[in-house]
């Protein structure tokens, strides 16, 4: 379980880090849209401090939760148990879902294609 500590705390902090970047995204779209930009200087750098320290303090929260750092210890120790698949199974995976898009796009594309001619000689 000690092992699991690094990717723990390595998982809160990406979590804190995309919740902080789309808080800045979102509070800079408001900002805009209720023009507190024109009104507000330096709005942007407020902002910024704002997301940081909202990322900051959810790090801690998740890092000090006991029940939240149980769960994602039996998460990655479920993860270390997990058979991966190898180069040739992986391949020849990839090359399945292609074939199968490439058809599906091609059948799409013929209903399509039927549809509209369809749709012009009626109208």
């Amino acid at each position: 379980m000690e092992n699991n500590r690094k990717w723990v705390n390595l998982s809160f902090l990406a979590v804190a880090f995309l919740t902080g970047m789309v808080i800045f995204m979102l509070s800079q779209k408001f900002a805009v849209a209720l023009d507190f930009e024109g009104r507000v200087q330096n709005l942007e750098d407020y902002l910024r401090v704002g997301s940081l320290a909202t990322g900051g303090l959810i790090y801690l929260v998740l890092y000090k939760h006991k029940i939240a750092n149980a769960y994602m210890d039996e998460v990655f120790t479920e993860l270390t148990k997990v058979t991966w698949p190898g180069r040739e199974e992986t391949f020849k995976g990839t090359v399945a879902v292609l074939i199968a898009v490439t058809i599906a796009g091609f059948m799409l594309g013929m209903v399509d294609w039927v549809w509209s001619s369809l749709m012009k000689s009626l109208l």
